[in-house]
């Protein structure tokens, strides 16, 4: 009996912060009705003891969630990854560690699921993708002031490396964003909408490490759902060093958990500035009249607008054109590149 009090006493200790916390007040109000029945009876239950206890603890990682996720952009989906992370936190105090991973790289995937089935960043995607864009931008440069380094990485190689084609032998940059392979599109999500194509020196280590930490969260997730093929024996390795070091990585896949989230949250104001720079790679054909010829100038215009300026490159020779002439105006990225 006096052991049990002991845990009662305690158990009364840690849930004083909540009664104190004046958006408690139903929480601390059932507890308070439970205790009370319980000290009534002068008895005590460990079973109910233990309920409480996990109450208490459930109630601690939901708060921990709704500060991870406060300010996260893609509200459609808060509240259930508030239900993941919880869920989560529930599995690493049984000591699961395989299901603790499992719900934590959830939380990841539907992250990556509502960026990829985003129409922006589906456009953006296919337009970089298929133009085959550096990867790479200039230190302190914006997102147009890209550079190829001496491997030539364009954003294809950072996300598929050499190995372009799928297991069915399909081009993986003619595969829609949505359908690519998970892993893919954890690596798409995390570029295009945590750093807004904008990676450069000082932040490539950080990518590295930090795709190469969300890819070992994926390889446990597979083994507790018993998802995939067969690995391979670089991968049986990787699984083997975890897996013999669950209370290290319960800390380090919490951290990329952490990492992936912040990135999304504070990526969200770069979005606009990325769709425009990859509307710069869409080519279009509309008519226009020739509404001025100049002897080293020439400008178009579309019904309702004002006139152009066509470059001397996008025509060659003015010669061949005549005022009220209709032509097709070739664009690209706004910029007039052809008439005919």
């Amino acid at each position: 009996m006096g052991q049990d009090k002991k845990q009662l006493t305690k158990l009364l200790a840690f849930v004083k912060e909540l009664y104190d916390d004046p958006d408690n007040k139903d929480f601390a109000a059932g507890i308070q009705a439970i205790v009370g029945q319980l000290v009534s009876n002068n008895s005590v239950d460990s079973e109910k003891i233990d309920e409480i206890y996990e109450y208490c603890l459930e109630k601690n990682a939901r708060n921990q969630a709704e500060g991870l996720y406060d300010g996260f952009p893609l509200e459609s989906i808060k509240d259930f990854l508030i239900e993941d992370y919880v869920c989560m936190e529930r599995f690493r105090r049984k000591g699961d560690f395989l299901n603790f991973a499992a719900q934590l790289f959830l939380q990841i995937e539907n992250i990556s699921n509502a960026i990829c089935n985003d129409s922006r960043f589906q456009k953006i995607y296919s337009n970089l993708i298929a133009s085959n864009v550096p990867a790479y931008i200039q230190f302190g440069g914006k997102v147009q002031d890209r550079y190829r380094d001496k491997n030539n990485t364009t954003i294809n190689k950072l996300f598929f490396g050499e190995l372009e084609l799928n297991k069915n032998g399909i081009d993986k940059k003619t595969i829609p964003l949505p359908k690519l392979e998970i892993f893919d599109r954890v690596k798409s999500s995390l570029y295009f909408a945590g750093y807004g194509a904008c990676l450069n020196s000082s932040t490539r280590g950080e990518w590295n490490d930090k795709t190469n930490g969300i890819y070992d969260i994926y390889l446990i997730r597979c083994r507790a759902d018993h998802r995939g093929s067969a690995n391979s024996e670089k991968q049986e390795i990787r699984l083997s060093n975890i897996l013999a070091r669950p209370n290290r990585y319960y800390a380090i896949f919490f951290s990329d958990l952490v990492y992936f989230v912040n990135k999304i949250t504070e990526g969200a104001f770069l979005t606009e500035n990325l769709f425009k720079y990859s509307q710069s790679f869409v080519e279009t054909n509309e008519k226009y009249i020739i509404s001025s010829v100049l002897p080293s100038a020439l400008f178009v215009r579309k019904e309702g607008f004002q006139p152009e300026y066509v470059p001397i490159s996008a025509y060659g020779n003015s010669t061949r054109f005549e005022k009220g002439m209709v032509v097709t105006v070739t664009k690209k990225g706004g910029v007039i590149t052809k008439i005919s």
